[in-house]
């Protein structure tokens, strides 16, 4: 993929949970921020956030948090019980040694099991034994500790940042509206599920897959999908800021960048002001 958007890469990966920053400026005003570790060379930052976005971003940070708080407990758990199974609300009331049926294998992994047939197509889509008896909580605590995260505990290792203390810290399928989230296993979202969630996937159909725009009943002038990337977006915020007369340190600074000479590559004032809009093309 292209070099990941301070980036998104940054913010997914590179985000401790207590981010957020409040201090007084040089004029007593309260600034807010937010800290991560920046790629491109620049190391740790405060991403200062312009006073008319503060607000929708507060609500932004509440509601991550909200929506990856178990997952942090569930992470915290798994680095200090290498033995125990995590004690989640669907998990069987049983010995740790006490060997399981297939529907109480499923209910520990979160997985389909409303029937026997149905617990069976569970297991075997996730290459595990389909035959009663097979685990006890014990092994099947060593089986999903084989299938978390390769890097776990680390989310980022060079920046101190571990699952159990991360602001993007999330379950497998917490972000999928048909798949079911999975009580027991770790994710980290890359920048492709949020630029997926940006842009219509033709591929997929139609019908299957619909960005945020199509959720929202959103459309461009001419009736056409809307799409967008991440990167786009940098590239508009760059742009923005040249405008607005922000010094080329600022925008380095804002940026994440360790050189202001990478500024040129995200600086497309010119077209800003020479390209017509999309009123001024509908109406020629």
């Amino acid at each position: 993929t292209r070099k990941e958007s301070s980036a998104a890469s940054d913010v997914y990966k590179r985000q401790p949970v207590d981010c957020e920053v409040e201090e007084k400026d040089s004029r007593g005003i309260v600034r807010y921020g937010w800290r991560f570790f920046s790629g491109k060379g620049y190391g740790a930052n405060i991403k200062w956030i312009p006073s008319e976005m503060v607000s929708i971003a507060k609500e932004a940070i509440s509601r991550i948090k909200v929506l990856t708080s178990e997952t942090r407990k569930l992470a915290k758990w798994i680095e200090l019980n290498p033995d125990q199974f995590y004690k989640h609300s669907n998990l069987p009331n049983c010995r740790d040694d006490k060997s399981l049926t297939l529907i109480e294998v499923c209910q520990a992994m979160g997985l389909v099991c409303h029937s026997k047939v149905a617990a069976q197509s569970s297991l075997h889509g996730m290459n595990m034994s389909t035959n009663d008896g097979e685990y006890s909580l014990y092994k099947l605590w060593q089986h999903v500790q084989e299938r978390q995260p390769k890097e776990f505990p680390w989310l980022s290792k060079e920046k101190g940042i571990k699952y159990s203390n991360a602001l993007f810290c999330m379950q497998r399928n917490l972000l999928n509206s048909v798949k079911g989230t999975s009580p027991v296993l770790l994710w980290r979202p890359t920048v492709n599920v949020f630029n997926h969630d940006l842009s219509p996937r033709l591929s997929l159909g139609n019908d299957y897959h619909k960005s945020i725009f199509d959720r929202y009943g959103y459309k461009a002038l001419s009736g056409e999908r809307l799409k967008v990337t991440s990167h786009q977006v940098r590239h508009l915020l760059n742009t923005i800021a040249q405008r607005g007369g922000l010094s080329q340190l600022q925008i380095a600074n804002w940026s994440g960048r360790a050189e202001a000479k990478q500024n040129r590559t995200y600086n497309h004032i010119c077209l800003l002001y020479t390209s017509p809009s999309p009123r001024d093309r509908q109406k020629s």
